[in-house]
């Protein structure tokens, strides 16, 4: 499977945010790719703050995907002095076209407000029909404050 042009984008906008190249005004956090989405069937969210739980975390996205040998990806490194890594998902799905969409990620005085959008498929879509476990993964600053979820449910309007 040949990777998509914005896959390749996040996953190099992950690669210079994890070299320091972060503005501090500019971003609040980044959208990481992981190779698949963590097969859990319950909506859950995970707070990552060391390189050992990256690793462990990114290479379980690799469970269940095969791959030549000496081509399986690896975790990039994190400057988990600086950052934290934040993950989270919807859970179980019957269909394709469930996905989350960050609306916003911001530092309140008392925690760190996020919000999602959880977007399924409207009546016009055309969806698979297969289990699917959407998730999402942010690089944020290291903080000790709590993250406060809100999310918004959304259908996507697919008609034409």
């Amino acid at each position: 499977m040949k990777p998509s042009t914005r896959t390749i984008f996040i996953m190099s906008l992950g690669l210079l945010i994890a070299k320091g190249v972060w503005a501090d005004n500019i971003m609040t956090h980044a959208v990481l790719a992981l190779p698949d989405d963590p097969r859990i069937e319950e909506p859950w969210s995970r707070t990552i703050t060391s390189q050992q739980e990256w690793n462990d975390y990114f290479n379980q996205s690799l469970a269940y995907m095969q791959f030549p040998v000496g081509e399986a990806p690896t975790p990039m490194e994190i400057d988990f002095e600086q950052y934290q890594i934040l993950s989270g998902g919807l859970g179980i799905k019957p269909s394709t076209g469930h996905y989350i969409a960050i609306n916003e990620v911001k530092e309140l005085d008392d925690r760190i407000w996020v919000h999602v959008f959880s977007v399924s498929p409207g009546a016009n879509c055309l969806s698979g029909a297969m289990i699917t476990y959407p998730s999402i993964t942010l690089l944020v600053k290291k903080t000790d404050k709590p993250f406060v979820f809100t999310v918004s449910h959304l259908s996507e309007d697919c008609a034409e």
